[in-house]
């Protein structure tokens, strides 16, 4: 069972069961190697990645979502435009 969850967006790329492996591995380590690694290879060009973003930010999610880290998230605060391009 994966680790992480999620919510019905539009087809997220982490969603696909060929990624959960990486995804699981990610949400253990957000910014780890593996967390890197998901943001580039899923996050980058994902058609759920605004949502995501937004999601997370709203609800104060741990780990990677949106290609950001919460790290990165609380640091930018609302900027979201702004940490998708940067990320």
């Amino acid at each position: 069972m994966a680790l992480f969850h999620v919510p019905d967006f539009d087809r997220p790329a982490c969603a696909k069961p060929e990624h959960l492996p990486l995804v699981d591995a990610a949400y253990r380590a957000p910014g780890g190697p593996e967390g890197q690694r998901m943001r580039d290879e899923l996050c980058t060009g994902c058609p759920a990645g605004d949502q995501c973003l937004a999601a997370a930010m709203t609800r104060g999610e741990w780990g990677a979502w949106g290609g950001s880290t919460k790290h990165a998230r609380t640091r930018h605060g609302a900027a979201r435009t702004s940490l998708r391009s940067s990320s």
